[in-house]
């Protein structure tokens, strides 16, 4: 780790000047919306660190910076994986946030209570994938630490507890860990030293009380906001290499196949679907569902038997299509996140966070370095979710381009059916091979024994809703047994 930074002192007209300038980068960050700035602030008690950034925060606009602390997990949180509360707080691009502990509070509180090595270990490797992902997505991460001596901290927490106006600043948790200092430290320490990377790496700060390390602070908040871009390196082919051949090892939910036909089936597996999301194992769980397939492969019709005999409350289909311009100023992945299912709710999603390895990958909407890295980020996403009981079922709707082209034709044909083919539809299906790679790559890649593919025979549109009703009634049955 670096050493703390020491206070130097600055004249009154170079002051003035940095503060000019860090106007003028914030102003320049509005006006170009080219990324977003996180300052996570951790520290030891009576630090200085909400003095610090009080200070700072006075030498900005106040509309564009918006500040973050974070208690005990309230309803809605606990009933998501750990990250959800920090993707809902996530700055727009172009915006400025600065959070107190941030993900750090949770990780710190593991390395204080001496948690296992591999449960730490765990936690700050989802950090660390996190905070790569944020950064390469627009997100540009400072994490200052404010550390003190112990014999200041006793000095300054005796006097804040003995000033009628201030002794409310001084918490019976903080005196808690005023008493185990050198803990304390070990714990920060060891966090950092888990978390320091290259994407985002640490610098410490001492003795900021009352202000003191404004000018550090202001000087490293303007070099990260007048820093240049990384330009990703340009990445050719077709997939990241080293993909594993999935054609053996995916499962075609139509691998049995039922003695009656599939619409005769359908009540019957509606009623058992049913039962199984009223059961009391699932209200420990909740479950969501991606289907993916190919445009008029009959996602959303299918969507509608699954939901058939559901309780209007337990469920929300979400569709996803292109991202609107606020969609566009979050990092990829943060729609997504926030529009998860609680404990005991359904979560139907029409696409999904596979679009960026499908369309936007084919279409050209996302770099190549963007869909390249994106297996590697879904994977670790799904993956939060499977470990906060999340069953995850995913769906591939296997279409023939023959059929898809008579269902087109026939939508054209029918008036009420035409706002389901626009001009979009008829783009992608001039790259149907191109989608066709693209589809065998996404399989292959994200194909995982808790989270994985199903395919459904689309071009029989009754086969197929029957198919993912069973495949879900399975994956239900497989998880909750599981516990």
């Amino acid at each position: 780790m670096p050493a703390p930074e020491k206070r130097q002192p600055i004249a009154g007209s170079a002051l003035d000047r940095l503060r000019s300038e860090l106007l003028d980068a914030q102003f320049d960050l509005q006006r170009g919306k080219g990324f977003s700035v996180i300052v996570i602030a951790t520290g030891l008690v009576a630090a200085g660190r909400t003095e610090a950034l009080t200070a700072l925060r006075d030498w900005l606009d106040p509309k564009r910076l918006a500040t973050h602390a974070w208690g005990l997990r309230d309803d809605e949180e606990a009933a998501r994986p750990w990250a959800f509360r920090y993707w809902q707080a996530l700055p727009r691009r172009g915006e400025m946030a600065v959070w107190f502990d941030g993900w750090y509070g949770d990780l710190f509180h593991l390395a204080y209570r001496r948690r296992k090595d591999h449960e730490l270990e765990q936690r700050a490797a989802q950090i660390n994938s996190l905070e790569i992902m944020l950064t390469a997505d627009g997100v540009r991460l400072l994490k200052w630490h404010f550390d003190i001596e112990q014999a200041m901290q006793r000095k300054r927490v005796r006097k804040l507890r003995g000033d009628e106006l201030n002794r409310w600043r001084v918490t019976d948790e903080d005196l808690r860990l005023c008493r185990h200092y050198q803990r304390v430290v070990q714990a920060h320490e060891r966090c950092q030293n888990l978390t320091d990377h290259a994407g985002a790496s640490w610098r410490r700060f001492r003795d900021a009380y009352e202000g003191r390390q404004a000018v550090p602070l202001a000087r490293e908040l303007l070099a990260a906001l007048r820093a240049q871009p990384d330009v990703p390196v340009p990445r050719h082919g077709r997939a990241p290499a080293g993909r594993p051949a999935a054609a053996g090892r995916i499962r075609s939910a139509t691998a049995s196949r039922p003695s009656r036909m599939p619409e005769q089936e359908l009540p019957e597996l509606q009623s058992r679907l049913a039962h199984r999301l009223q059961s009391k194992r699932f209200r420990k769980h909740s479950l969501v569902i991606v289907l993916e397939g190919m445009d008029a492969a009959g996602k959303s019709s299918a969507s509608k038997r699954v939901i058939a005999t559901m309780d209007p409350r337990q469920y929300r289909i979400v569709p996803i299509g292109a991202p609107t311009d606020e969609e566009r100023s979050y990092p990829y992945l943060r729609r997504f996140w926030c529009a998860l299912p609680g404990r005991g709710e359904v979560g139907i999603f029409d696409r999904s966070w596979y679009g960026r390895v499908l369309v936007e990958r084919v279409r050209g909407f996302a770099t190549t370095s963007d869909w390249s890295r994106a297996y590697a980020e879904i994977l670790e996403m799904e993956r939060e979710f499977i470990e906060h009981r999340i069953v995850l079922a995913k769906f591939w709707f296997a279409l023939s381009k023959a059929e898809q082209g008579r269902r087109f034709e026939r939508r054209r044909a029918q008036p009420l059916k035409r706002f389901k083919v626009d001009p979009e539809d008829w783009e992608n299906r001039k790259h149907w091979d191109e989608f066709q790679t693209a589809a065998a790559d996404m399989l292959a890649l994200t194909h995982t024994q808790h989270a994985p593919w199903m395919l459904l025979p689309a071009d029989d549109k009754p086969q197929a809703r029957a198919a993912l009703l069973r495949g879900l009634i399975k994956t239900l049955d497989r998880r909750l047994e599981d516990g």
